[in-house]
């Protein structure tokens, strides 16, 4: 739907005075405007791309080497195509002026017999002409879609109207990255498009967005051209199309009005999402905060959410850092489902909380934990997300699904207190650290202070040593050798310090209950701050 050098070239008013001698290669190059150049500084700024040159040399008509320059000097401004006038002040094109337009593949035409004010009008006219069929055909499509949209037809109608229009390979995704329509060309590889791609493509839109303060109305990835559909800060979606060509401003403009339309049909589909959310948030907080204590009426509630029973289940915590925006934390929650099917889940203030059925049993296992954190691990590096996922033991009783919320909240608190290295914590790693927690607020943590933790942070305050910083290594460490290392201090200067802390708490670190002791201090003062 663009004029380009060929259309000029064969219009019937211009060939017979027009003749190509160099640039064959570039006749599809579009033509967006037409100008006469007749001043020598004519190509030293930037010009329109897709400019059409008439010129008849005046200013270089004595110098050879100049007019090989002014026509290297345009091709660079990415004009369309150049027309020299001979036989006004150049009887001949010479011959390196023509290899040099060869060289950028630039058409170049010698004429005669016609007036520059006449060419001007003929190729106007078609310009003006070309754009009013763009405008007609674009609203033609628009009135198209827009009674196929009134009389309820389907995505993937409109998706096949736009591509076999442009021509083009394209797909509508919806805001969890599921593929509403697709249409492709024969000569489109399919295989390119993996289970993942499209929630790869989803990611960049969404960084994009946060890399430009303007968000932009048309994104491009490599070949991939995306139009988002966008609610006030949100994403409801995206129109992509595939071209390895630079999209013209008549392809822009149908994607952008198929995006326009898309983003309505996304906007119901949000808009019921929406409320279906807010009925699940409402059953589950009945659940998780104790107003049902029913184990039938909890089934039954569970079920109509889409909850699948079986042996046993978890609570998984999810909780996403300030940096994760809603949409990546929806791609997250969707391949977590998508792991463990049967699973409900919903967005709380800190992330999201997913109830997931499992069909071993609920006795706790290692075994059982270490595939939990294999699963969500992967989940995660496919997202590539900065996520901290809190699990609890397994359960068989759904009346205690408020119990293993709080299991899930105690696993992310002390896996970010004693691991940070790590990202998924399950419950039952942290046994020895959750039964020393119900000392918090007791006597017993009272005494510790008094008798290990203040009396050491009191001496290495008083003599600038670093008692505490030596016994966290050394318990943290597989050997004292290691600690010391980490600490840099030679052995006997670790046992010196190990002997300190002996002498002020009464503790000895290379008795098996000192140590347990020392290390019990160690846990409450983590669990304190």
């Amino acid at each position: 739907m663009e004029i380009t050098v060929r259309d000029i070239y064969t219009l019937q008013s211009l060939k017979t005075n027009m003749d190509l001698i160099a640039g064959k290669d570039g006749l599809d190059r579009v033509v967006t405007s037409v100008s006469v150049m007749e001043v020598p500084d004519f190509a030293d700024g930037s010009l329109v791309a897709g400019l059409f040159v008439l010129t008849t040399l005046y200013n270089f008509s004595k110098d050879e080497k100049q007019m090989v320059e002014i026509v290297r000097k345009l091709a660079k401004n990415q004009v369309s195509g150049i027309v020299i006038k001979i036989n006004r002040f150049i009887d001949k094109i010479p011959s390196s002026v023509i290899e040099e337009a060869d060289k950028h593949h630039l058409p170049l035409f010698h004429m005669e017999g016609l007036l520059f004010s006449n060419m001007i009008s003929v190729i106007t006219s078609e310009i003006i002409s070309n754009e009013f069929n763009k405008i007609k055909t674009a609203n033609e499509y628009y009135q198209e879609i827009f009674l196929a949209l009134l009389n309820g037809e389907k995505i993937t109608s409109f998706t096949k109207k736009i591509g076999k229009r442009l021509g083009y390979s394209c797909a509508c995704v919806s805001e969890k990255g599921r593929a509403v329509a697709q249409y492709f060309t024969e000569d489109f590889d399919k295989t390119r498009i993996r289970e993942d791609y499209y929630d790869r493509l989803y990611l960049k839109i969404l960084q994009a967005a946060d890399e430009q303060s303007k968000e932009s109305s048309v994104l491009r990835f490599d070949d991939s051209y995306v139009f988002p559909c966008r609610l006030k800060k949100g994403l409801l979606g995206y129109f992509v199309l595939w071209s390895v060509n630079e999209l013209t401003e008549y392809e822009i403009l149908l994607s952008q009005q198929m995006k326009n339309f898309l983003s309505m049909k996304f906007m119901e589909e949000y808009a019921i999402q929406a409320d279906q959310r807010r009925r699940v948030s409402a059953v589950l907080d009945e659940i998780l905060f104790g107003k049902h204590n029913k184990l039938d009426t909890i089934k039954e509630r569970l079920y109509l959410l889409g909850f699948k029973e079986n042996k046993a289940y978890r609570v998984l915590l999810f909780s996403i850092s300030e940096k994760e925006n809603q949409w990546g934390m929806e791609l997250l929650l969707r391949n977590t489902q998508m792991q463990f099917q049967g699973s409900v889940a919903y967005f709380i203030m800190e992330g999201f909380v997913v109830i997931c059925p499992t069909s071993e049993d609920s006795a706790a296992t290692t075994g059982g934990s270490k595939k939990f954190k294999t699963h969500v691990r992967e989940a995660m590096k496919r997202l590539q997300l900065d996520c901290k996922v809190g699990c609890s033991t397994k359960q068989s009783d759904l009346r205690k699904i408020s119990e293993c919320l709080n299991q899930a909240k105690q696993a992310l608190s002390y896996g970010n207190a004693f691991d940070t290295q790590e990202t998924v914590y399950c419950y039952e790693n942290f046994s020895e650290i959750s039964a020393i927690s119900y000392m918090l607020g007791t006597d017993g943590e009272t005494r510790i202070y008094k008798t290990i933790i203040d009396p050491i942070m009191e001496y290495d305050r008083s003599y600038n040593q670093q008692l505490w910083i030596t016994l966290v290594e050394c318990l943290s460490s597989n050997t004292l050798e290691a600690a010391s290392k980490a600490l840099h201090i030679h052995p006997s200067t670790l046992r010196y310090r190990l002997q300190n802390i002996y002498n002020i708490t009464g503790y000895d670190f290379f008795n098996n209950i000192g140590k347990y002791v020392l290390n019990t201090a160690y846990i409450l003062y983590k669990l304190t701050y």
